[in-house]
């Protein structure tokens, strides 16, 4: 029910033996492209529960109610005769926030079952922007590319720890900006 939300390889055997239950509605639009441009948006609500051995049912640690994309692409000519263009790509995904268990409290940082997977980290956010540059020749063609991920540099929690040496809980991060550079040559 909840294997594999903490990246850690699964030692146990799996049995397939609990109740869950997933339930939610999905919307995607698009438009196809055409006239140099291309659109994408999907959006889904949803919840994601499971039923612990004291027959309650609990959120799975991948319940973050809500998951959305949107994508955009524009090409802009810069030889007819050659088909040259750049392109333009702006996506953006935002989802509602890893759940996690709190700890029991007064200095114990045992995990609290009773309270399994009732928070969640803070939502996750992230645009990234990408400009290429597509050149086609006589029997090859080429793009050089800058992809700008994270281009708000947005704080997106990948874990929360504890680190005894502050005795307090931590967090590590995705990455904030990053940009990258790709160069693709074809035959």
């Amino acid at each position: 029910y909840n294997n594999g939300d903490d990246y850690a390889w699964i030692r146990a055997p799996i049995t397939n033996e609990g109740i869950g239950r997933s339930y939610g509605i999905e919307l995607t639009i698009e438009k196809p492209f055409s006239n140099k441009l291309y659109f994408l948006s999907t959006g889904s609500l949803y919840t994601s529960q499971y039923k612990g051995s004291n027959d309650i049912y609990r959120n799975t640690a991948f319940n973050g109610n809500y998951i959305f994309n949107i994508i955009f692409e524009r090409e802009f000519t810069i030889d007819v005769i050659r088909n040259n263009y750049i392109s333009l790509n702006l996506s953006t995904t935002g989802a509602g926030g890893r759940r996690y268990t709190p700890e029991v409290g007064n200095g114990n940082i045992a995990p609290d079952d009773s309270r399994a997977f009732e928070l969640k980290y803070k939502d996750y956010f992230r645009t990234d922007l990408k400009l290429t540059l597509h050149q086609n020749f006589t029997k090859i063609s080429q793009e050089i590319s800058l992809d700008i991920r994270n281009i708000f540099n947005r704080k997106n929690v990948f874990e929360r720890f504890y680190d005894d040496n502050i005795r307090s809980f931590s967090y590590v991060y995705q990455p904030g900006v990053l940009p990258l550079i790709s160069y693709e040559i074809n035959f």
